[in-house]
């Protein structure tokens, strides 16, 4: 199923890019692939979202960093924790540099998507 999720990542993506370069022609073939997952997915076939014959051959499955990018950003927090306390700030600044230096760095590796994560920070905190 891992590998299924992948190609049909993929799959979106090579057709959302067609939008760019075709403009609206591209709109409709994306529209139906997005009804087929969509359909498939409400009636529980999860594991055959797209048939094969969606899948176009030289597709390759899309890697899933997230894991891999979610501990990159615990230890760049936590070594800026570190940093930070081996400065000679006063105590009340300290956490607000910490948490200053932990959003720059989600903001860094999530790009867009960084406000996500922030609501994970606040489940941390326990507010």
């Amino acid at each position: 199923m891992k590998k299924h999720a992948q190609l049909v990542v993929s799959q979106l993506r090579k057709a959302e890019s067609r939008v760019d370069v075709e403009g609206d022609a591209a709109l409709t073939p994306l529209a139906s692939l997005l009804m087929k997952i969509g359909t498939r997915s409400m009636e529980g076939k999860i594991g055959a979202l797209l048939d094969k014959e969606d899948f176009e051959a030289d597709l390759n499955p899309v890697r899933d960093w997230e894991p891999l990018r979610l501990a990159l950003a615990a230890v760049l927090i936590a070594g800026c924790a570190v940093g930070v306390s081996l400065l000679s700030l006063p105590e009340d600044v300290t956490p607000y540099v910490i948490g200053g230096c932990g959003v720059a760095i989600l903001a860094l590796l999530y790009g867009r998507r960084a406000h996500n994560l922030l609501g994970l920070i606040d489940a941390i905190r326990g507010a």
